[in-house]
């Protein structure tokens, strides 16, 4: 991939060289509207199942979400909802979330606020603490079960060969990879029809984000040198086949429960947090693997506090063995020291 000058890049995608303006511009589109939420799923809205309840209004809505907040305006709900519902119907042992119902409301401000009701899971919230708490044999059991589950759902064949959203879409709200593709567009990003266009649109996306973080006329040679080397690793990155795939896959993204009579050897283990998922490369995700299912403990007892990654060089592993045993690993130890995240 050739490399373009910052001018080049600044020209094509704001239409001016003045940084100042620029950085004006991406301040004032905190207060751009989203855009009509058809136009961000192929979902028939509103959605209801036909074992959901009667649907809240908002003054119900805020009265029972005192003490949580709530994703206002958040476009990435309804396509959540999409998403599950696609692989509630393809990969039905997944263990998933359940949509009740997806569709929107107008608060006091007659503000559009998109809703997403799902079937409430009993279980273990899973955070870094009371994963770490757990005995080993349970650690290693709720790992297994995420491995097999990833295994099972790398298993789905592709609706056609893409890299994109479910039902041949793109991400109106992409994950942060090629997020710098739509600064000043609310035009989905994707879907990619082949390989070299998806690697191609992650190294365009960061070359655009590096153009708007110095008021320098020019590309920092680390930036130059940072894009280059991402696209040499992405280029020739196997297996790259369209896989569909979980972007988030950490502790805190878990739900378990011990399987009743079973002594606390067996677990079962749901899987929540859907957004952006969808066919990308398969590589991707052991990559993302490698750099969220790790679990960070903090002793705030010790000054300055002594933080620690828990079973360090384990976890990993132990979810990948199903996932992807010819996982390049010498490109993720790479990719773990480098500044660039997928998601």
């Amino acid at each position: 991939m050739e490399m373009r000058t910052k001018s080049e890049v600044l020209l094509e995608q704001w239409g001016t060289l003045d940084l100042t303006e620029i950085h004006r511009r991406i301040i004032g589109m905190r207060d751009v509207p989203f855009p009509d939420v058809k136009k961000c799923t192929k979902l028939k809205l509103p959605y209801q199942a036909p074992s959901c309840p009667p649907l809240p209004s908002w003054q119900e809505i805020l009265a029972a979400t005192k003490t949580h907040s709530l994703h206002m305006l958040n476009i990435g709900l309804h396509p959540e909802a999409e998403t599950l519902l696609f692989l509630a119907e393809k990969r039905p042992q997944l263990r998933i979330p359940t949509v009740l119902a997806a569709w929107t409301v107008m608060n006091e401000y007659n503000n559009p606020v998109n809703c997403l009701m799902m079937e409430f899971i009993e279980g273990i919230a899973l955070d870094d603490d009371n994963f770490s708490k757990l005995s080993i044999q349970a650690q290693d059991t709720i790992c297994a079960k995420v491995s097999s589950q990833l295994q099972y759902l790398r298993e789905l064949a592709p609706e056609e060969h893409y890299y994109g959203r479910v039902h041949r879409q793109g991400w109106q709200d992409p994950p942060p990879a090629v997020r710098g593709l739509n600064h000043i567009s609310q035009d989905a990003v994707g879907p990619f029809d082949t390989y070299e266009e998806f690697a191609r649109a992650m190294c365009q996306s960061d070359e655009s984000e590096c153009a708007v973080q110095d008021m320098s006329p020019e590309f920092h040679p680390l930036s130059v040198s940072h894009t280059a080397s991402l696209w040499s690793m992405l280029c020739n990155w196997e297996p790259h086949e369209p896989k569909f795939t979980w972007i988030d896959p950490k502790i805190r993204n878990l739900v378990v429960r011990p399987v009743e009579g079973d002594d606390g050897n067996d677990w079962e283990v749901f899987l929540i947090d859907w957004e952006c998922c969808g066919w990308y490369p398969a590589w991707l995700q052991a990559l993302q693997c490698a750099h969220r299912f790790r679990v960070w403990l903090i002793d705030r007892s010790s000054k300055p506090p002594k933080i620690w990654e828990h079973r360090e060089g384990e976890l990993v592993p132990s979810v990948l063995k199903d996932v992807e045993p010819k996982a390049d690993l010498e490109k993720l130890a790479v990719m773990k020291t480098r500044d660039w995240h997928f998601f």
